[in-house]
């Protein structure tokens, strides 16, 4: 409830957060980063092979660099 933004790689994982009182305020990380226009899960490696970690590990670096990117526009959309 204390955060601003809760993001989460799934829709299991958003719905838990939403009822632990991140509702208005949790996102799929696909979702926050494209604003809106993906809502896809990240593929979960558990159970995987050290190829199926990377490829998580790839997605995930994608999505936050998109998200530090959303939040720099957004906070600080003139840089000086």
């Amino acid at each position: 409830a204390d955060s601003d933004v809760i993001l989460t790689m799934g829709p299991h994982h958003l719905s838990r957060a939403e009822a632990l009182g991140g509702a208005g305020k949790s996102w799929l990380i696909t979702e926050f980063a494209s604003e809106g226009s993906s809502s896809r899960a990240v593929t979960d490696p558990f159970g995987g092979d050290l190829s199926a970690y990377r490829a998580a590990f790839n997605e995930l670096e994608q999505e936050v660099t998109a998200v530090l990117k959303r939040i720099e526009q957004e906070h600080f959309p003139n840089p000086q």
